[in-house]
């Protein structure tokens, strides 16, 4: 065989083993599944969705726009705008925020088994 011919035939993968190796997988996801079971600690498994890291970066830069308006943001802001910009951003974030203050509060209230009655005020 020349050169070019075996590497070709060591590239080759053995579908036996393949499918072997794969034949493991639901014993490891069952693994993996009940380890995340039995310690609820370390993961955020349930109905109630959690404040989003993305969301309160993007509010972070939002805030920003309104703090020092026509130095980050991309539209064009001028004497006779900035009113009706400014409302439409502090809305916005406004909210943006509520929402995740929801979330972190309804957090709260299943993480220690509270009673959540204020969590949409």
């Amino acid at each position: 065989m020349k050169k070019k011919e075996l590497e070709i035939a060591s590239c080759k993968r053995n579908p036996s083993d393949f499918l072997r190796k794969r034949d493991l997988l639901p014993e490891i996801i069952d693994n993996i599944t009940n380890s995340i079971n039995q310690n609820s600690r370390f993961n955020h498994i349930d109905y109630e969705p959690i404040p989003s890291r993305s969301a309160v970066i993007d509010i972070i830069f939002r805030l920003r726009d309104i703090l020092f308006p026509g130095y980050f943001n991309k539209e064009k802001i001028d004497p006779i705008n900035l009113k009706y910009y400014l409302g439409q951003a502090i809305t916005n974030v406004f909210d943006l925020l509520s929402v995740q203050i929801s979330y972190s509060i309804r957090h709260e209230c299943f993480r220690y088994n509270l009673p959540c009655g204020s969590c949409d005020e």
